[in-house]
């Protein structure tokens, strides 16, 4: 009984399933690989392609490092609000550890061996004094600038390959608190401007990861309503986060606004932060990235959002519109939905986006991203292409873990069927670890 205890009084559903996976899964046997190996693995993943892509406008990016390169170090904070130079307070400070303490207590620690518990004690006009010194001074401590990166195997990848393992950063506890502090201020700086179009859902207080899904079943609805079918290219971009550029990013903020200490203390961390790969108990040695926004920071959310911001789709005659709104696409974060009610309006969008990772040096995945028709299908199968790399069209996806299929008049179907199905296994397991706890027993009491 002392098994089925412990799962039914677990927080939530991850606690849970970490839990039946370390009493079921045997442990897995460490990879055969050095750190050194994992190191070059992501060093390579972690800055620019050599070659790079022939997609990529490279006359731009030429030019974007070179502007980026005579910004003065010490930028101006043009902002009304003055979002940018505005010292942090004891209050900010109070805030932003409530919100570790509900969200991120248990986060990893860095090189520097602080954790959220130790930051909880200090007292807030110490950290403030701290942290506001490092605005001023235009610095940080050493031991912030050192992420150390481990690696988590990919789902169904075999172990002995480095390729395998996704990175994850282990940065400092206290930059991640100032981070904390400059993704507030950035935050309702963003709000105040209007800078994030409606579009994008990701990460954005007030809103939640299934919006997007009720929007596009609306659309959906929509389009039938009107006799027509719904086209929804669903876009996989390689590595978004990773890949985004820094000089591109700077002078983005900057035509948005930004100027002041906190851009300025921005551009130095992405500067001077450098990596070491912890694996084996091993570390190997550091380097550095010159591209992708931080693994692992606490404002590297909101980075993205504002990289991906200037992607706005103009309205096109074969948009749809719900409550007077036009509908061009749906983001979550780098999740993007286009839709249109014609294959032509696919098309062009697909165009202007492909225009706009030309631009801004990404890459579609073309194997992950794809065609859904909601709704009748043509007498001819249209086809979609990105640049020259022609699209599939599928019946199902997974969209930010809900499964659609839009063969079935409730696009929903697979995932109340799958939900379900994940009730029933959990209802299972409870019941065979009681019956493993009870056998554990019996052995037990055999013995003595």
């Amino acid at each position: 009984m002392e098994w089925r205890k412990k799962l039914v009084n677990v927080e939530n559903l991850r606690l849970f399933w970490d839990f039946t996976k370390e009493l079921m899964n045997p442990k897995q046997m460490p990879a055969s690989f050095t750190a050194e190996e994992l190191k070059e693995t992501f060093e390579i993943r972690m800055n620019p392609l050599n070659p790079p892509p022939a997609s990529f406008d490279l006359q731009m990016r030429t030019l974007n490092n070179a502007l980026a390169t005579i910004m003065p170090a010490s930028t101006t904070d043009n902002t009304a609000g003055s979002f940018f130079s505005r010292p942090f307070t004891e209050d900010d400070l109070e805030g932003a550890k409530a919100h570790l303490h509900k969200h991120s207590h248990k986060s990893a620690k860095g090189l520097d061996k602080v954790g959220y518990a130790e930051l909880q004690e200090i007292d807030n006009k110490v950290l403030c004094d701290l942290l506001n010194k490092c605005l001023f001074d235009n610095d940080a401590p050493s031991v912030w600038l050192q992420t150390i990166l481990i690696g988590i195997i990919k789902k169904g990848k075999p172990h002995s390959d480095p390729e395998s393992y996704r990175t994850i950063g282990l940065e400092s506890c206290m930059l991640k608190l100032m981070t904390l502090l400059i993704h507030k201020r950035l935050t309702v700086w963003c709000n105040e401007q209007g800078l994030l179009p409606p579009s994008q859902n990701g990460f954005r207080e007030g809103h939640r990861t299934n919006d997007n899904a009720f929007v596009l079943r609306c659309a959906i609805d929509r389009t039938r309503h009107d006799g027509k079918s719904l086209y929804a290219v669903f876009v996989d971009l390689s590595n978004a986060f990773p890949s985004t550029d820094h000089s591109t990013l700077w002078l983005k903020l900057r035509a948005m606004g930004a100027g002041g200490r906190i851009f300025d203390w921005l551009r130095m961390l992405y500067g001077r932060m450098t990596y070491a790969v912890r694996h084996n108990s091993e570390l190997s040695s550091s380097f550095r990235s010159t591209i992708g926004i931080l693994i692992g920071d606490t404002c590297s959310p909101i980075l993205w959002n504002l990289y991906l911001a200037d992607f706005i789709l103009h309205p096109d005659k074969d948009d749809i519109q719900l409550a007077g709104e036009i509908i061009t696409q749906l983001d979550q974060a780098d999740d993007i939905i286009l839709i249109a009610c014609t294959p032509d309006g696919a098309q062009r969008k697909l165009d202007a986006l492909h225009l706009w990772c030309q631009r801004n040096f990404m890459i579609l995945n073309v194997i992950k991203s794809l065609i859904m028709i909601f709704g009748p299908l043509p007498m001819i199968l249209p086809r979609f292409w990105f640049g020259d790399k022609e699209l599939k069209v599928s019946t199902q996806e997974t969209y930010v873990g809900i499964t659609l299929r839009s063969t079935a008049r409730n696009i929903f179907i697979e995932h109340y069927n799958k939900k379900a199905s994940k009730a029933q296994l959990i209802g299972r397991m409870i019941f065979a670890l009681e019956s493993k706890s009870v056998w554990t027993s019996m052995r037990g009491s055999e013995r003595n």
